[in-house]
């Protein structure tokens, strides 16, 4: 009797795990991460192409409009900005919430041959070219969408394999080509690199997923002052985490100073009163790294 109890309680357990490993969880699962590499070359004849890349934490839920949605916090290492985004799942279906609105993102539902539209953008139809499946890191087994956008108003990046309830393995999100910066230059994701559940890495490519180029340039390439000048300096920096600039001090050909500012946040400096001629900027920034650069002003 004991021998039988025995065997059915392994045969229950095993059943348990297959059942796990086969059933995908749900959506965007409180903690969820996802790393999409991105590949950026700011505006400008010095700019540097960049690789770096994009964040997203499925952090709470939020209650909006009556739906239980996740809120997704997107953020970039390079600068201090981060875009918040709501999302509800429903019958194995993704949803954008915005202004009290549903749309349409994901259906993991469909199959071969078969479509969804996508209001939010152009109300372009992704269609479904084949199905199959992929298995993750942990043993889970999870559907595979192989699709295409058609791209009738514009050129939406989207195309390519969607694994169910993680998402593109391009982007998170569509966005049109060469559009992802939003304050000029040009620039396109990668593909995903990494995605963790529960802490745990379901998915990971042979790119570390919070690989930065950024990291090997020194620091007279990561801050870049445009000549000559007039009215104004502008200091465009590559690399936020250098920041903040502690000091600022600007030296004319003799060595005098003409101009000092402790702790600035404001990137553009007034100089219009200056003799024409050539200028030092010293600027001071975290850990006390000091960069100097030439001045033209003209």
């Amino acid at each position: 009797m004991k021998l039988k109890i025995y065997f059915i309680t392994i045969f229950v357990s095993i059943m348990l795990l297959t059942s796990l490993k086969g059933n995908p969880q749900n959506w965007a699962p409180i903690g969820a991460t996802w790393y999409f590499g991105s590949d950026y070359t700011p505006c400008g004849p010095h700019s540097l192409p960049i690789k770096s890349y994009i964040k997203l934490v499925s952090e709470k839920d939020s209650i909006i409009n009556g739906w239980n949605c996740k809120k997704i916090v997107v953020s970039n290492p390079n600068n201090d900005f981060k875009t918040n985004y709501f999302m509800y799942s429903d019958s194995n279906k993704v949803y954008e919430v915005e202004n009290d609105q549903k749309y349409l993102l994901y259906d993991f539902n469909k199959k071969a041959g078969e479509y969804w539209l996508m209001p939010k953008y152009d109300n372009d139809s992704l269609f479904v070219d084949s199905i199959g499946t992929t298995t993750l890191l942990d043993g889970q087994i999870r559907k595979v969408q192989y699709v295409h956008l058609n791209g009738f108003v514009h050129h939406w990046a989207f195309d390519g394999i969607i694994i169910e309830n993680i998402g593109n393995t391009l982007t998170f999100f569509p966005y049109r080509i060469g559009e992802i910066t939003g304050s000029g230059g040009n620039g396109n994701y990668e593909e995903r690199r990494c995605y963790f559940e529960n802490n745990i890495a379901l998915i990971k490519s042979n790119t570390p997923c919070d690989y930065q180029n950024i990291d090997e340039y020194p620091l007279e390439e990561k801050v870049i002052i445009k000549n000559p000048v007039s009215q104004q300096i502008r200091i465009e920096i590559l690399d936020y985490r250098i920041l903040p600039i502690t000091n600022i001090v600007i030296y004319n050909s003799n060595g005098a100073i003409v101009y000092q500012k402790k702790e600035n946040s404001n990137w553009i400096i007034n100089f219009p009163n200056n003799t024409p001629g050539l200028y030092f900027l010293k600027l001071t920034f975290k850990n006390n790294q000091i960069l100097f650069k030439k001045i033209i002003k003209c």
